[in-house]
């Protein structure tokens, strides 16, 4: 029962499931039938003896549409490579920008696409609400130097508590430091995670026998890639331009030292040392692919070294830190 204010006084009505109203006693005695609000009372309409049966009146309603989204953008040249873009850096015209639908970082078929105008924008109309995430297909010899709104995830691997040395792999999100486990104890345990351009992620196992692994971001599964043929430092490399993973050590056949740069194919596992090699590096717990000056960066804990490859393996001392602070 609902009860309306009109210019009859104050009305009861019932409204009925389908949308009907009926309209029921007025407060001052005097019965609608046959009639609507916005219809006055016939001249000289009187109270009735009783109650009439209601008339249903039926309303017409309809669905709102909802509200179109619209996300827009530019392509630019960072010309300086801070993420910004400056006066005078021009948009890229011809650029692919994509909506991942299944969040694997691989334009797939049927996923919506624009092309950059030749200003660089791009723009993706009459949205429906959700949450979407907008990547771009980079252009040949570029690089990404920002990530737009939400940096996503970084990749890695994390000890599980009193479990004797096992691992999860983990997804930390960028914007709030919260670490998913994601699936069962890995075996073996991995080091030096990276994804490539398809949306593959790489690991490799570095005790006993060197191995390279392919991680499933679904469940953290690990399907065995082949033997690395070599000793690997604890990392990988990969640099998103010329599609190449990077490993440091050496191979099985070479003396322990020097340690080289290595390329590591991802289809059998195998890797090709690169280069004359650096000596004197036994401890590397890490390395790095800097999208900048474009080569392999490292640290060498026993004497806080940082050292350098470029991608033809020519090495370079970058920083000598005094030991103990590095």
């Amino acid at each position: 029962m609902e009860r309306l204010i009109s210019n009859y006084g104050i009305i009861d009505i019932d409204v009925a499931a389908d949308g009907r109203v009926a309209f029921g006693t007025q407060s001052n005695g005097v019965y609608l039938t046959n009639t609507t609000l916005d219809t006055p009372l016939p001249a000289g309409a009187n109270s009735p003896a009783g109650p009439v049966a209601p008339t249903f009146v039926s309303f017409g309603s309809y669905d709102a549409p909802s509200l179109a989204v619209v996300i827009s953008g530019i392509e630019f040249e960072d010309t300086n490579g801070n993420g910004v873009q400056d006066a005078g850096e021009p948009g890229l015209p011809g650029v692919t920008i994509y909506l991942d639908a299944n969040e694997n970082g691989v334009l797939d078929s049927g996923e919506e696409t624009r092309l950059t105008g030749s200003d660089g924008s791009y723009a993706f109309l009459n949205l429906t609400p959700d949450i979407h995430t907008v990547r771009q297909h980079l252009p040949t010899d570029h690089i990404l130097t920002t990530e737009g709104n939400d940096p996503g995830v970084y990749l890695g691997t994390a000890y599980i508590v009193g479990s004797g040395g096992q691992m999860n792999y983990v997804e930390i999100d960028a914007l709030t430091g919260n670490v998913s486990r994601i699936g069962a104890a890995l075996s073996p345990g991995l080091q030096g995670l990276i994804r490539t351009n398809s949306g593959d992620i790489y690991g490799i196992h570095v005790y006993n026998n060197d191995r390279l692994y392919k991680v499933n971001r679904t469940d953290g599964t690990l399907t065995l890639v082949g033997d690395a043929g070599g000793q690997l430092v604890l990392g990988l490399a990969y640099d998103p331009v010329d599609d190449r993973i990077y490993g440091v050590g050496r191979l099985n056949s070479s003396p322990a030292d020097p340690k080289y740069l290595l390329e590591i194919d991802r289809l059998t596992g195998q890797m090709t040392e690169l280069g004359p090699g650096i000596t004197g590096i036994n401890s590397v717990s890490e390395i790095t692919f800097d999208p900048v000056n474009r080569r392999v960066i490292a640290h060498n804990n026993d004497d806080d070294v940082m050292f350098a490859f470029e991608p033809d393996g020519t090495p370079s001392i970058v920083s000598d830190l005094p030991d103990g602070t590095g």
